[in-house]
This record gives structure tokens, sequence and C-alpha cells, in this order.
């Protein structure tokens, strides 16, 4: 099998040119330089052994969006076969053009870009004047500009002709209508336990005594006012009543009853149960899907304090290290864990099935890195498989929650700053972290679900455990999210 990690870029550079440039009209950019590395593949991938036939492109967070973004990009027609998305925020659909515009005025005309008359002069700005202007940008535009989501605020346009509608629509509306129409592509989505632990954790960065208000105003601040009314009362995210006057009953029966709540709520709206809409619908239309949640997982350095540091808790980004073996040595479930998903994510690419064989390999880590293969010997030192999987580097998207708080961030996957980032970096296979990670579940309650059938999703009880206990985190609220309380693709697509 052959991975390549596609560059692409991100932030302003990538998703927000300005209106001198020709390419203001269709600002997708970061989506073009996907769909050209998707290209250059397709071109070049048998002189190193590969089968332009089988791609399989996959991506984490941000970089499963721009996976959902290539569902309905016609430029993409043809360029792979399977998809694999891991904790992409469904719920978040893709920018109106007037969205865009909107974020674009408010850009260039911040300083230094608003002294600029030529397409010249903001070329010259340097690129440490647009990182900052892009950090403030990203923490006032989710609140002065609406549908702008908290933790992806720059992202894809559609009603372009990159991407013509929004493909979470279309899948909705009209699924055959796609340019990856649901029977055309089987795909594999896979949640967190916890996701919405990062986010809470840099709200909340201790426990919080329960609070309506305190809810109600947050939960606001994230999803408007009408959302977080019906969210704040509902029966399946409402707060517990305090049972009486010691200080610690007002922080409820775990003792941080309102982070737990609130965090289930954020998991469950933004990403689980939106995944379960996405598969539902891609399995109505006749599409081949597969379901995870990752029980266990590797804390990322984002999450080695606050709330995800917990016992069991298992947060956005805490599947990085078991997806790509770069897990620390020292830590046994952590290998175990790696060959487990190893197993069923090749499983998947070779065979568009996650259910590994018997006699499928596990992972290993002794290869090393010494050189780039020159292209231009067409592929002649080269071994390689006829299976080729493709991830593009993909960007981490935080919330934060009130307008005073930092604001969430893009980053690439190899840097530990976020904000920073105008593009996606490289990411490899190694065989150890710079590092220290962690385990987010006890070795012991490890389960190999190796041995275990994945069953092709039909409803939620297809929904497959990912290591750790066996103890999904329970079937969405049905007539809730996406009914009651839509989510921002319905209200601003």
């Amino acid at each position: 099998m052959i991975v390549i990690m596609l560059q692409y870029r991100l932030g302003v550079l990538g998703l927000l040119p300005p209106t001198l440039a020709s390419t203001s009209s269709d600002p997708s950019l970061g989506l073009k330089d996907i769909i050209l590395g998707l290209k250059g593949v397709n071109q070049y991938i048998e002189y190193v052994g590969g089968n332009k036939g089988q791609i399989t492109v996959g991506g984490q967070s941000s970089g499963a969006s721009m996976i959902r973004a290539l569902w309905g990009a016609p430029a993409a027609s043809g360029l792979f076969r399977a998809a694999i998305l891991q904790s992409d925020p469904m719920s978040f659909g893709f920018a109106s053009s007037d969205i865009t515009t909107q974020i674009q005025s408010t850009f260039y005309a911040m300083s230094p870009m608003s002294s600029c008359t030529t397409l010249d002069c903001l070329k010259n700005i340097s690129t440490s004047a647009l990182v900052t202007a892009q950090d403030t940008l990203i923490s006032t535009v989710p609140y002065t500009i609406t549908g702008v989501p908290i933790s992806e605020p720059l992202r894809p346009t559609y009603n372009t002709t990159a991407l013509p509608s929004d493909p979470s629509s279309t899948l909705t509306n009209s699924p055959f209508s796609l340019t990856f129409t649901p029977a055309s592509l089987p795909i594999l989505l896979t949640t967190v336990k916890n996701e919405g632990g990062t986010a809470i954790s840099s709200i909340f960065s201790t426990h919080v005594p329960l609070s309506n208000d305190t809810y109600y105003s947050t939960a606001s601040a994230l999803i408007g006012t009408s959302r977080a009314a019906s969210l704040v009362s509902s029966e399946y995210y409402s707060l517990p009543a305090i049972k009486s006057s010691s200080s610690t009953a007002a922080y409820g029966p775990s003792g941080d009853t309102f982070r737990e709540t609130f965090e289930r709520a954020v998991t469950d709206g933004i990403w689980k149960c939106a995944n379960v809409d996405v598969a539902n619908k891609w399995a109505s239309a006749g599409g081949k899907v597969w379901v995870g949640e990752w029980r266990e997982g590797v804390t990322y350095p984002d999450n080695e304090s606050g709330y995800c540091t917990g016992d069991g808790i298992v947060c956005h980004e805490d599947d990085i290290y078991p997806t790509f073996g770069t897990a620390s040595d020292s830590l046994s479930n952590a290998s175990t864990l790696g060959s487990t998903i190893f197993s069923h994510w090749v499983a998947f690419i070779t065979t568009l099935d996650p259910n590994p064989s018997s006699a499928a390999k596990k992972r290993s880590f002794s290869f090393t890195w010494s050189s780039w293969w020159d292209w231009s010997s067409n592929g002649q030192e080269a071994g390689g498989s006829s299976d080729f999987a493709l991830s593009p580097g993909s960007s981490s998207s935080h919330s934060s929650s009130s307008p005073s708080s930092s604001s969430p961030s893009s980053s690439s996957r190899s840097s530990s700053s976020s904000r920073s980032s105008l593009h996606s970096s490289s990411r490899a296979y190694s065989s150890s972290s710079s590092t220290s990670p962690t385990s987010t579940s006890p070795s012991s309650a490890a389960r190999s679900t190796a041995t275990s059938k994945w069953s092709q999703y039909t409803s939620e009880s297809d929904v497959f455990a990912l290591g750790g206990d066996e103890q999904l985190s329970g079937a969405c609220p049905a007539g809730f999210w996406g009914d009651s309380v839509p989510f921002d693709w319905q209200l601003y697509g």
C-alpha cells in the first residue's frame, strides 16, 4: 500500500482571496489544490507501483470536511473510489457566497491589507502580518457574521464552479446529483467518544457549578439563542437539579456534571449525530457506509490538560496517533490499538470492507524514510502494492465559546501551534513521536475489535466500537438533531 500526504493551502491564502484576484469568484483554492494533487496522483502513481483505479482518500477533522467537499466537486469526478472521514464536524456545511463575501470584506478592511489598492501590494504583505490579521479575523467573525461557525470560520465556498452546491444539502435533497453518488462511493465514518471535550476544556478550564444561565449563555454564543433554548430545556441535555445546599452538590453527581453535559451536547450536535444523519442518508440512497466510534485513543498534545485528561475521555484529535502509528512505544495499548486500526483501515482501502481477513498483516514500524523518489525514473526503483491510500493533511478546528475567550484555530497536523497555519503539512508514518502521549483508556479495558464484525451501516445498532470498552455512547435522540435543533448546514446552507 502506498500513502501520500497532500499539501494544500488553508486559512486566508487557501480560502479567502481578495476581490482584486481573478480567483475571487471561486475562492476555494485549498479544495482546488487537493483536486490538482489527486490528478497528479492519477497521472503518475503507476510509476511507483500504484493503481489509479484503487485510490482511497482520507482526512481527519477539517481534512475530513475537505473530503466531504469533494463529494460535490465536479473536477474531482473519477479521481478516487472510496473515502475515510475521521471526526468530520458534519453539522457545519460550507460557506455560501454571501458569507464568504462578508468575511472577505472584513479581512481586507483590516490593517495592513486596507492600505493596498493593487494585487501586487497585497502580495508583498509578510506572512507574519497575514497570520496576525487572520487570528483577529477568526476570533471575531463568528460573532459578527451570521452563519459562521466558531470552529471553522474559513471553509470552501459553494455556489461556485469548484463546488456548485453544499454536499450535505445535496445529499438530503438530490443525492443522485452529487459528483460522487452514494452508490458509487463506499465511505467509512468515525468519531471519537468525547469529540467536544477539547472545546469544552478551552471554554471551562476547571469544574463549573450547575447553572442554566451559564449553560444558555455559552450555548447561545455557539449555536444562537433559538437552538440554545431548545438544547438547555430538552430532556436529553438539560442539567440536573441541585438537590442540596452543600458545596459539592452544586457540581452535580459526578462533581463535573456541567462540563460532562455540555460536552455531550457538543459531541452529539456537531459530530456524532450529524455523522449518523449522513450515514442514514448515504445508506438510504444506496450507498455502502460503515460507522465507528473511537472508545479509546492516545492523547494528542492539544489535550494534555483540562477536561480531556479525565479517566476514559477520548477527545477530538486523540485518534491521530493510533491512525498514523506515531504514538510512543512505551504505551502498551497504543501498539495494540494502532495495529487494530491499521488492520481495519487497510482492509477498507484494499477490499472496500473494513473487516480484515484472519491473514491480514499487522502494522510494522521497521521502515525508514531515506529520500524522495525520483519521479523522472518512471518509478523503476520503487516497489509497491496495487492499492493506494491518500490523506490530505488536515487542520484542527477547536472552538471557544464566549466572545471574550480566545477563538478557534486552524492548524496543520504536524504543528503544535494552531492559528498560524496558512497551508497544510505533509505527514508520514514513523516509529516514535516527539511528544509523550498518554493513553486515554486503560489498556486492560481494550478489546480486540479485529476479531469482531464491523457491519455495514443500516441503523445506529451497526455503529462499531473502536478500542476500549463496548459501551457505545448511546443513540442520537430521535427527532432532535436536524429537526428540533437544526444542523448548521440546514440553517445557513
